[in-house]
């Protein structure tokens, strides 16, 4: 019996990988660069000498061996969250008396009307309230969720579990017995799926292996007789078919999966209905947890847009003042420069933040650029996921139609300029419905099975 590979051993052999990674990365990137065949990608190559760069330093320095991705990976949904909450704190805290004053000005000629604006403050706690219930609510979920994860019905196959199992209960081989008892793996968060800060999330495998096989037959669980009536996955009979509606065998797991099943590089797993992993939830995106991760960048955005509507004029007036008496040539220059925002010096900053003797004036210079930034970020992610689900395609997907169009254009063939998706619906509203749930529970703190694909356009356009 060969005894498995010493530590040391081992990150030897994780310090040549990224060495010859970035080898690798350069012949490819001279090669690419003087084909005259092949069209130069200037900046896909740019990202991928970044990557190897980095991987260069970081595997010479010998920092590979502090396993850093162990401690910051499952503290970045920590901090999001934080930050979330010190938002609404302040708000509460500091903000809400700089809101009560805009809104609830003392007007002595008009009672009925003050009476009115100082009753809207409640309003704003309200808003502010259901919005941070709300975000907190579906980034967790998304969080802690599966995505649904591609599980074989053979056990001796399941490569992509075993490396990190810590908890192992009883397993069961038959998807479709009827015992109740089923299989738990506990994955720890810092192997990027799922879970914060220690909070390991929990798969059952007897579930996910039911959503696989429930994958596999199309079974949408639906009245639908076209969909009753699938009885395997269909074979596309066009080329101008895309996602391809068939399944596929993983070439790292060396398991077959479901259609739009894609293998994650970061958390090693095949993903049902793969999107992406996102760093901020320390999970992949996929079918299982979708609608929390799309209700959480929706109600990211409505949050930092009305908190950048209600500090509007608290932070433009005093800045108005500013430029009026300084100009703004005297902002950045002489011994009078104060900055656009004219915040105190860095240390008396966190001193007094700290101390909790921050002005509010000066909290409100600091919220006001983070929310309309944010604001701007979540608003234009939030479209493109819009027009993802509106013609009912993943991330990963549209960038593969995107590329395939791309190709298609260099070589003159526009065959793959208007493919058919075989897991559309037809129309944009029931595109978002089959993804959200029903929309009386869009804006409640719920959350909903998602459905399963459908192969109607296939059956419809007789492909």
């Amino acid at each position: 019996m060969s005894s498995s590979p010493s530590l040391s051993q081992q990150q030897q052999q994780q310090q040549s990988v990224y060495i010859q990674h970035w080898h690798d990365t350069w012949t490819g990137f001279n090669r690419a660069l003087r084909s005259t065949t092949e069209d130069f990608k200037a900046f896909q190559w740019t990202l991928r000498l970044i990557q190897a760069a980095i991987g260069f330093a970081y595997g010479k320095t010998g920092l590979y061996r502090l396993q850093l991705h162990v401690y910051w990976r499952p503290c970045v949904p920590a901090v999001g969250m934080s930050l979330i909450i010190l938002v609404i704190l302040a708000y509460y805290t500091s903000l809400r008396s700089i809101i009560q004053t805009r809104w609830c000005r003392h007007d002595l000629t008009v009672t009925v009307n003050n009476k009115h604006n100082c009753s809207i403050i409640y309003l704003h706690d309200g808003i502010v309230a259901y919005l941070g219930i709300m975000i907190l609510y579906h980034m967790s979920s998304a969080c802690f969720q599966s995505p649904g994860v591609a599980v074989p019905n053979d056990d001796s196959n399941e490569n992509q579990l075993k490396p990190n199992v810590t908890t192992k209960v009883s397993i069961t081989d038959d998807i479709n017995s009827s015992s109740s008892s089923s299989s738990f793996y506990t994955w720890t968060s810092t192997d990027a799926r799922g879970g914060c800060c220690c909070i390991d999330p929990i798969l059952d495998i007897f579930k996910e292996r039911q959503l696989t096989q429930m994958y596999f037959c199309n079974d949408t669980s639906s009245k639908d007789p076209i969909n009753q009536k699938q009885k395997r996955p269909l074979q596309s009979a066009s080329k101008n078919v895309f996602p391809d509606p068939s399944p596929t065998t993983c070439q790292q797991c060396h398991i077959q999966r479901p259609p739009r099943c894609h293998h994650c590089y970061t958390c090693h797993r095949c993903i049902l209905q793969y999107d992406h992993h996102c760093v901020w939830l320390n999970n992949c995106v996929g079918w299982g947890n979708y609608r929390h991760f799309f209700l959480t960048v929706a109600n990211l955005t409505m949050g930092c847009w009305y908190g950048t509507a209600l500090l509007y004029r608290p932070f433009y007036e005093p800045l108005k003042l500013q430029l009026q008496e300084h100009g703004w040539k005297n902002l950045f220059y002489g011994n009078q420069r104060t900055g656009i925002l004219n915040l105190p010096p860095l240390t008396t900053l966190l001193l007094q933040l700290g101390r909790g003797q921050l002005a509010q004036t000066d909290l409100v210079k600091l919220i006001f650029p983070f929310l309309a930034m944010v604001g701007v970020l979540q608003t234009a992610f939030l479209g493109y996921h819009v027009l993802y689900v509106c013609n009912a395609y993943t991330t990963l997907e549209y960038k593969i139609l995107l590329e395939m169009q791309y190709q298609a254009l260099l070589q003159g063939n526009g065959t793959w300029e208007n493919p058919v998706n075989p897991f559309s619906t037809g129309s944009k509203w029931n595109n978002l419905r089959h993804t959200l749930g029903p929309w009386y529970l869009i804006g409640l703190p719920v959350s909903v099975e998602p459905s399963f694909p459908s192969l109607l356009a296939v059956k419809r356009k007789g492909l």
